[in-house]
């Protein structure tokens, strides 16, 4: 990482744009910005990673009952492979424990193995797949669910 002081901070209306910036350029089958703005409710919770007042990165969350569900996690392409990625998943382990989670739960592309090498550094454990989850180039590509079970305080 950088030596540059990074930030996290709540995300707000204002920042949609520059989220949905990083979004297109990271992703071929980017969110839509109606999906960023439903994030806002208070259902979600929703974080910056901000370097010298610029979006960096982001955080996309939602507790159902007991468990953490990680929508959205996402680092510009600029700034990939520094450790940002590493400082927003300890943001999001630390807040399940905070809120007395049992687990953080998520979906991922098969395809998607930098998201996948990023989950097993953090011990995510496979748990399943959901068949044709993903718009891809050639119809539906499957999603692989992980789990995060969080260690009693």
């Amino acid at each position: 990482m950088t030596n540059t002081t990074s930030i996290l901070r709540l995300m707000q209306a204002s920042d949609v744009s520059d989220v949905l910036r990083i979004e297109q350029q990271a992703y071929r089958y980017p969110w839509p910005e109606s999906s960023f703005k439903d994030c806002l409710q208070p259902q979600y919770v929703s974080w910056l990673l901000c370097q010298d007042d610029q979006t960096i990165g982001y955080l996309i969350v939602q507790s159902v009952v007991d468990e953490l569900h990680l929508l959205n996690i996402c680092v510009a392409t600029d700034y990939q492979n520094q450790g940002y990625g590493q400082q927003l998943m300890r943001h999001c382990i630390h807040f399940a424990k905070s809120q007395q989670l049992i687990s953080i739960l998520l979906e991922v592309r098969q395809s998607n193995r930098a998201a996948k090498k990023l989950y097993a550094k953090w011990q995510f454990e496979l748990i399943g797949t959901r068949k044709n989850y993903y718009p891809c180039d050639e119809g539906r590509e499957d999603a692989a669910i992980y789990r995060l079970s969080m260690s009693p305080p």
